[in-house]
């Protein structure tokens, strides 16, 4: 597994491009490929196996909350077809697309309103757009119910090209079983199928409509949270217009590891824990310990940085998520992060 490096338009193309160069000219990947050509079952008419594959979360990102922009859109798949990379994309964050909603909230307050621009369309339609008769195409598109009704649902939906999606329908388990979640498929297909009285929306566009002013509601609270508590030139952040996390860089010689910090203010967690998202509190402890200084423990979680990165690049960045509570925790969270903060500086 690799890393690409990504800034505020998402992946890095010309990084990607370096990356597949190095990696497609190696001898272990030229021996790997010559044995897949041999291979009879890798690639016929309507069988293909892709010799590399990239994950992404092209629009409001995990954990970053940064979108992929038009162009690196249009280049990687340009260097999917060039390279023969399977795509894979988590797509479900195009859905909860805040723009609409946050256009008519106050933002004039922050001192960097966020573009209100809608992101680019998906992955998928740049593939679908660009696909040659009798191509695979290169990008599945994976959604997901978990974040649009109950993260307990575990039921989704993949959209591809006819070839990827036959190839996947002959699959063992669509084959055998039709499909892996039989009692919520249909219930959300009723969720899909029924109107809201005479509007011609469905019960589910109904919901997400709620979620979505729920949560630019919340993603604008928190934000004005952050711009007043924290202190002064210890960090940045992007005001995201969808999705669900918000992402905090700090100077790296002010605030080098933000789970050493976590642990500071919340002594019961540990690795483990952290890593699952799951809170612990002993209820007892009123202090912990930051690089030698006692500071007060705070009722408040967040996701370290460098969880999120193999190469353990972001420590000095934390992930807040701003869609499971109210607004008025949300912003007690912010202004108890932002104490246990000014008390280490």
């Amino acid at each position: 597994m690799h890393t690409i490096p990504t800034d505020s338009d998402g992946i890095k193309t010309s990084a990607l491009r370096t990356h597949l160069e190095r990696l497609s000219t190696s001898p272990e990947f030229q021996q790997k490929l010559k044995s897949m050509e041999l291979d009879s079952t890798v690639s016929s008419g309507d069988w293909k196996r892709f010799p590399f594959l990239l994950y992404l979360v092209p629009t409001f990102s995990n954990p970053t909350g940064s979108t992929l922009s038009h162009s690196r859109r249009a280049e990687i798949i340009s260097l999917a077809r060039e390279y023969n990379i399977l795509i894979v994309c988590d797509d479900v964050y195009q859905m909860l697309d805040y723009s609409s909603e946050l256009s008519h909230l106050s933002l004039t307050h922050f001192s960097t309103p966020p573009s209100l621009d809608p992101p680019p369309q998906r992955l998928i339609s740049y593939d679908l757009e660009t696909l040659q008769p009798n191509e695979f195409g290169n990008v599945i598109s994976n959604c997901t119910f978990s974040k649009l009704f109950a993260p307990g649902v575990r039921l989704g939906w993949i959209e591809s090209s006819p070839k990827i999606i036959d190839q996947y329908n002959r699959s063992g388990i669509l084959y055998s079983g039709g499909s892996p979640n039989h009692a919520m498929s249909g219930i959300f297909t009723s969720l899909l199928k029924t109107e809201y009285g005479e509007s011609g929306v469905s019960l589910l566009q109904m919901h997400i409509n709620k979620l979505k002013k729920t949560y630019a509601e919340n993603l604008v609270a928190v934000c004005t949270a952050l711009e007043k508590n924290l202190p002064p030139n210890i960090a940045k952040f992007r005001i995201p217009t969808g999705g669900f996390f918000i992402w905090i860089e700090f100077d790296k010689d002010k605030l080098p590891d933000t789970l050493e910090l976590l642990r500071a203010i919340k002594p019961a967690v540990d690795t483990v824990s952290v890593v699952d998202r799951v809170e612990i509190s002993d209820g007892k402890s009123k202090s912990g310990v930051y690089r030698g200084k006692q500071i007060q423990t705070q009722k408040v979680s967040y996701s370290p940085g460098n969880i999120f990165s193999p190469d353990r690049t972001a420590g000095n960045c934390l992930r807040l998520a701003f869609t499971f509570y109210e607004k008025e925790k949300l912003v007690l969270g912010v202004e108890r992060l932002c104490a246990a903060l000014k008390e280490i500086l």
